[in-house]
């Protein structure tokens, strides 16, 4: 009976993958509201990456911690770019941190018409 149970424990479902995915991500600003006092929390732009079998294909469903400034960002699909195999992905980020490559470019808003 137990093995049969772990048995079921090892199967892949739709959140999960067979082989270990790495997601790199830059600790960055968030624009998510936190609690009630409505600041924006600052990042220290470092690139880092996260080694997980968990697809993040939706939003806020993986938490990280920084380990450059202890900042816990909430990662999506759209802020963490996928990678098959470690050496590649941490050469990329060291790759990103060495250059210098960390600071965003600066928001601007989409369009300049006036909404009357």
């Amino acid at each position: 009976m137990s093995e049969q149970t772990h048995q079921q424990n090892k199967e892949h479902d739709d959140k999960t993958s067979p082989v270990h995915l790495y997601y790199l991500w830059q600790c960055a600003p968030s624009v998510e509201v936190k609690g009630w006092n409505g600041k924006q929390s600052g990042g220290c732009y470092r690139w880092h990456y996260l080694q997980s079998r968990k697809r993040i294909t939706g939003y806020g469903q993986v938490q990280v911690k920084c380990p450059t400034c202890g900042r816990r960002p909430r990662l999506n699909a759209a802020l963490v770019e996928v990678y098959l195999d470690h050496p590649s992905c941490h050469n990329e980020a060291t790759r990103r941190n060495r250059e210098g490559i960390a600071q965003p470019a600066p928001m601007v808003p989409n369009t300049t018409e006036v909404i009357e």
